[in-house]
């Protein structure tokens, strides 16, 4: 088996198999790079899923004390 160099000064003397070589080598880097970054967008929107989901809990247990604290503010003012 024979390995194929690209030399940009004698690309038009490579052969077919070697053309084919080195467009099915660029291919499945190509591919490879989406599926990272699709699996990157992914876990990116899973951790911003949590985290909204955290900011609502947050949100909601603040508004509980506040109204919390507001009942105790009245019931000790009479």
């Amino acid at each position: 088996m024979s390995a194929c160099f690209l030399d940009t000064r004698r690309v038009a003397f490579l052969s077919v198999t070697c053309r084919n070589s080195i467009l099915h080598s660029a291919a499945d880097s190509v591919t490879s790079a989406v599926q990272k970054a699709s699996q990157a967008l992914n876990e990116r929107g899973e951790r911003l899923g949590r985290a909204e989901e955290k900011t609502e809990d947050l949100k909601n247990s603040a508004q509980q004390f506040a109204e919390t604290a507001h009942k105790l503010a009245m019931k000790h003012k009479c």
